[in-house]
């Protein structure tokens, strides 16, 4: 258990990612319905791309609502503070 924005709980995430010649790259989403506690709700998506071997800042795009293919629902507040170097 965690905490975004000040909010408690967990999530799960799916992710995909590649490796092309010297190129590592992946994207990722919050697995609809997935949160718990205060993090009920919690949608979002994030990416990466490295060189093998080097380190990566990992970022995850996030808001709270319902769930939309093309990003948070309109007069919902993008989030962008997730960010960690791997």
């Amino acid at each position: 258990m965690g905490s975004i924005a000040g909010r408690k709980g967990s999530f799960l995430l799916q992710d995909a990612g590649t490796l092309e010649g010297n190129t590592v790259s992946g994207q990722w989403f919050v697995i609809p319905g997935s949160g718990t506690g205060e993090l009920g709700g919690l949608r979002g998506e994030g990416s990466f791309t490295a060189a093998l071997g080097e380190g990566a800042d990992l970022t995850l795009d996030y808001w709270f609502g319902p769930n939309r293919p093309s990003g948070p629902p309109e007069g919902s507040e993008l989030h962008r503070p997730l960010r960690c170097r791997r």
